[in-house]
C-alpha cells in the first residue's frame, strides 16, 4: 500500500511538473496526451506480467508462494488450499449440543 501511494505521488508531481513545458515549451499542444497514454501503456504492461494475482488468497498461501519463488503469472492457476473456518463463523453456527 505504502509503495502504491509513493507511487502515486511521484507520478502526480512528474505530470504536474511535465505539462506545462510539454504543451507550450515543447509545442505539442494536445499531442501531450499521446506522452501520457505511452507512460499508462508501460504501467499497464508492468502490471499485468510483475504484479500477481491475490484476490481470494490467504496470507499464508501467498507466502507460500514467494517461499517457492513461484513466476507471479503462475499465481492465479496456483491450487488454492481449502479454507479454514474463522472464529467468526463458529460464533455464528447453530450450536450442536443442544
Amino acid at each position: 500500500m505504502a509503495i502504491g501511494t509513493a507511487s502515486f505521488w511521484i507520478i502526480a508531481w512528474a505530470v504536474t511538473f511535465t505539462l506545462p513545458y510539454l504543451f507550450t515549451n515543447a509545442q505539442l499542444g494536445a499531442k501531450v496526451g499521446y506522452v501520457y497514454a505511452g507512460g499508462n501503456i508501460i504501467a499497464f504492461v508492468f502490471v499485468w506480467l510483475v504484479i500477481g494475482e491475490t484476490r481470494g488468497r490467504t496470507l499464508e498461501e501467498i507466502d507460500e508462494m514467494f517461499a517457492r519463488r513461484l513466476p507471479s503469472r503462475l499465481w492465479k492457476s496456483y491450487p488454492k488450499r481449502s479454507a479454514v473456518e474463522s472464529p467468526k463463523e463458529n460464533l455464528n453456527a447453530p450450536n450442536k449440543a443442544q
